[in-house]
């Protein structure tokens, strides 16, 4: 059986698209029409035809999910497109600090039971810190149906286009 037979009446990108919702399946029609076109005349898998068709769906989602996903995500990074805020925190501080000290060693005497003077020092001083410290936080989100909505049309293209040609390899043969 052709590909495009097997299509008939079933909308993989549909399904797929509902049943992943955060795969990047912008245009299910048009993405089924893609498939139907560019790889209508190839040969099914002779055992995808026994198949669920809703088996075959999970089983395309469950193989190609982070792949896509990941895909979506790198070129978001390279694009530098995302829902991103930066917070920054300026905190000043002053501590002063005032201490005096007097500190007298005693020893004791020779036949006596007093404690005598020996030697001593007396401390007096300032201690002050003054700093700033500055903090910054990111908070960012990348979600990769967000994400592909921000790329450029090309971009998307590029991934829409290898959608399509990986679920045309899960369910064609190569050779046909």
């Amino acid at each position: 059986m052709l590909l495009n037979e097997y299509l008939k009446d079933f909308n993989l990108f549909a399904e797929l698209a509902v049943k992943f919702p955060m795969l990047p399946i912008s245009a299910p029609v048009a993405m089924d029409f893609m498939l139907e076109t560019g790889y209508g005349e190839r040969e099914v898998f002779r055992s995808l035809l026994s198949a669920p068709k809703a088996t075959v769906v999970e089983v395309i989602g469950a193989k190609y999910a982070d792949r896509w996903n990941s895909l979506v995500l790198r070129q978001a990074e390279l694009a530098n497109v995302s829902e991103r805020r930066e917070l920054k925190e300026t905190i000043n501080e002053t501590v002063d600090s005032t201490n005096s000290r007097t500190d007298t060693n005693k020893v004791s005497a020779f036949n006596s039971p007093d404690l005598v003077d020996n030697t001593g020092s007396t401390a007096t001083g300032e201690d002050g810190k003054t700093g700033e410290t500055i903090r910054t936080l990111t908070d960012e989100k990348i979600d990769p149906k967000t994400a592909f909505g921000l790329l450029n049309v090309a971009v998307q293209d590029t991934i829409i286009s290898t959608v399509v040609a990986d679920v045309s390899s899960f369910l064609t043969l190569s050779i046909y």
